[in-house]
């Protein structure tokens, strides 16, 4: 199933609603399911604990696998950033060394850079936001290869500054291979299944003790639920890099198109 549509939704609303459906399912079952629960199972203080040392295990096994999935969805947003990073700081230096080149390109290289970058901002980065590995400015930047490889070299500093520029073309065609590939990084659907499934069973087991206490009963459920939905929250707003209101964004490559290049972005 899609659930892609709660990148659409505020990052503070998609914090509110993973907590409040972790928050109905451990209130209703603790008030509905504990009765069926007691009824056939005979719930007391002798079975919390059992139900206790259990809950102990599987709280922290689990606790360690969503902290490391945490991590690595953490991870996977920094290395899209890095990534990004990489290739606004390769476009401002290139951009830098095609001034210097020498005839027959005449200022075309620039022309086709700042091409690059607005292509990146206005049509590339759209698509990347939907999942689709973006295409737009291929044309472009391959364009701009064959200029520079066109550079006329008449002394031994022209060829100099056509080996430093071909350097920091490669060094764009890397940040922008590594910046395609990450627009699809994203967790498997088994592993959401584990994630999901392992927060229902600590939830569960947690209707399986006996609180006579009705307000320490809420308590516990409520810091389950909170705990739970907090963390999850935060792992759906880390995961797909692109997508949603905490997500990577092109205003890197954005300030070096419009304060080195001098561009513009309006039609």
């Amino acid at each position: 199933m899609d659930f892609y549509w709660l990148y659409n939704i505020p990052g503070w609303a998609l914090f509110v609603l993973i907590i409040s459906i972790l928050l109905a399912v451990s209130l209703s079952g603790a008030m509905v399911v504990r009765k069926q629960f007691d009824r056939l199972l005979g719930l007391s203080e002798e079975t919390n604990d059992l139900v206790g040392h259990f809950l102990s295990f599987t709280g922290a096994f689990y606790g360690i696998m969503l902290g490391l999935v945490a991590v690595g969805a953490w991870e996977t947003f920094d290395g899209a950033s890095s990534a990004v990073d990489r290739e606004a700081a390769s476009l401002a230096a290139l951009y830098q060394d095609v001034m210097q080149l020498p005839s027959p390109t005449d200022g075309k290289g620039q022309v086709l850079l700042r091409e690059y970058a607005r292509d990146v901002i206005t049509r590339e980065w759209p698509e990347q936001q939907i999942g689709n590995a973006p295409r737009a400015a291929e044309r472009t930047i391959r364009a701009l290869g064959v200029e520079i490889g066109t550079a006329s070299i008449s002394k031994p500093s022209d060829e100099l500054i056509v080996g430093e520029t071909l350097k920091q073309y490669n060094a764009l065609l890397e940040a922008r291979r590594a910046r395609i590939q990450t627009t699809g990084d994203a967790l498997p659907s088994s592993l959401w299944a584990v994630i999901i499934i392992g927060a229902l069973i600590n939830i569960v087991m947690t209707w399986l003790l006996s609180i006579k206490n009705q307000r320490l009963d809420f308590i516990v459920n409520t810091l389950m639920a909170l705990t739970l939905g907090s963390v999850l929250a935060f792992i759906i707003a880390m995961d797909n890099p692109y997508r949603g209101e905490l997500s990577v964004t092109s205003d890197a490559i954005k300030e070096v198109y419009l304060d080195v290049m001098d561009g513009q972005l309006e039609p």
